[in-house]
C-alpha cells in the first residue's frame, strides 16, 4: 500500500473515523439486528467478535450527526494489492442511500490513498439492497459461487463483485466531467429546451399513441419556462455539451393529498427527464438525478418519487440503479 488509510473521511452526510470502544454497543446492536445478521453472519454476534472488528487497520465507523449509524471496512491484501468491501447499516437509517455513499468513499480510499488494484466484495443473491449497492459503484458480477457457505443451518450461494482500478479512474473521471457540464437552465436556453421536450414526447407519442400525443407548436409555452425558472419550488436543470444542451430534468417539491388517511408530507417528484439519444449511455441521466438529489437534501427532503412508463426499460434501469424502487403499480384495462 501507498499510505496508510486516513483515520478520518468525510462524505456529503457522513463523516467516517477510526472505530473507538465508545462505539462498540452501537456496532453490537446492528450486528444483532435480525435483519442483519440474517445476510452477513455465521452465527450470533458477541461483543468479542465486535471487539475483536473493532482492532481492525482499515475499518471506519459512519457517523450521521452524532449517531453511529454503520460500519464499512476494506479487508486489504497488501501483497496483492487487492481488497475485500464490506459494509452495514443500522436497520432504520436504510433506504436512504448512506450504504453507497460510505461505501463509495472507502472505495475511492482504497484507490486512491492505499493504492489498490482491485477491490471486491461478496453478497448473498437475495440480498438485493446489498447487491444494489455494489452495482452504483460501478462494479461488475464476475460469478456465482453455489451452495458456497453455510448459513442458518443451510448451504447458500455467494454472488462476487470486482472493481478495477483503470475502471474506478475511468467513471471518476466521467463523473466529474459530465457534472461539471450540468447548470440551471436560463431564459436564452427556452429553444434547445423545447427541442428536448419535443424529443421526449416524440418518444413517449410512439409507444403510447392511444394516451400521449405531440403537441402541436412549442413543446412547452414560454409562460411555464418563465414559472418554472422563477418558482423557488421547481427546479430545471440542462446538461451542456459544447455548447449544446443534451439533456435536462425537471422536479418540484409536492405535498401530500390533503387527506384524512394520508401522512402530511413534502416529496420531491421528478417530472421530467430527456437525455438526447447522441449523448445517451454517457452518464449524463444519473448525474442530473443526483443533482436533483443535492437540490432535495438542501431542503431538508428525503423522499424523491417519480413515474416511469414500462416501456422505458432504459430510464428504469437507471432509476434502479440509483436505488430507486417500485412502490405502486398502476393498472388499466380497456372494456370491449
Amino acid at each position: 500500500m501507498e499510505e496508510r488509510p486516513p483515520a478520518e473521511v468525510r462524505t456529503r452526510r457522513l463523516v467516517l473515523q477510526k472505530p473507538q470502544p465508545a462505539d462498540e454497543d452501537a456496532l453490537l446492536a446492528i450486528w444483532t439486528d435480525p435483519a442483519y445478521a440474517f445476510f452477513a453472519l455465521s452465527g450470533p454476534a458477541t461483543r468479542a467478535d465486535v471487539h475483536q472488528w473493532l482492532a481492525g487497520p482499515t475499518r471506519w465507523v459512519a457517523l450521521l450527526g452524532d449517531d453511529v449509524v454503520g460500519m464499512v471496512q476494506l479487508e486489504v491484501d497488501a501483497a496483492e494489492r487487492t481488497a475485500a468491501l464490506g459494509y452495514g447499516l443500522a436497520r432504520q437509517y436504510r433506504g436512504l442511500g448512506l450504504a453507497t455513499e460510505a461505501a463509495r468513499a472507502v472505495v475511492d480510499v482504497g484507490f486512491g490513498p492505499l493504492g489498490l488494484a482491485r477491490i471486491w466484495a461478496r453478497a448473498d443473491p437475495h440480498n438485493l439492497a446489498s447487491v444494489r449497492v455494489l452495482e452504483k459503484l460501478g462494479m461488475r458480477r464476475e460469478g456465482l459461487l453455489r451452495q458456497h457457505v453455510v448459513r442458518r443451518g443451510e448451504r447458500v450461494d455467494r454472488v462476487y463483485y470486482g472493481l478495477l482500478r483503470a475502471e474506478w479512474q475511468r467513471a471518476a473521471e466521467r463523473t466529474t466531467s459530465v457534472r461539471a457540464l450540468i447548470r440551471l437552465a436560463r431564459d436564452e436556453d427556452y429553444g434547445p429546451v423545447c427541442a428536448l421536450f419535443a424529443e421526449g414526447d416524440a418518444f413517449h407519442a410512439a409507444a403510447r399513441p392511444d394516451v400521449i400525443r405531440v403537441p402541436q407548436g412549442p413543446a412547452r409555452s414560454r409562460e411555464f419556462m418563465e414559472h418554472v425558472l422563477s418558482s423557488r419550488d421547481d427546479l430545471l436543470l440542462v446538461a451542456e455539451q459544447n455548447g449544446r444542451l443534451v439533456g435536462l430534468i425537471r422536479a418540484a417539491v409536492r405535498m401530500a393529498p390533503d387527506a384524512p388517511m394520508v401522512v402530511p408530507r413534502r416529496y420531491i417528484a421528478i417530472e421530467e427527464l430527456v437525455v438526447t439519444e447522441s449523448a445517451r449511455r454517457r452518464g449524463y441521466a444519473p448525474a442530473l438525478v443526483e443533482q436533483v438529489h443535492d437540490w432535495a437534501r438542501e431542503r431538508d427532503i428525503r423522499d424523491v418519487q417519480l413515474t416511469v412508463h414500462e416501456f422505458n426499460t432504459g430510464a428504469v434501469r437507471v432509476y434502479e440503479r440509483l436505488g430507486y424502487a417500485t412502490v405502486s403499480r398502476q393498472m388499466r384495462r380497456l372494456l370491449p
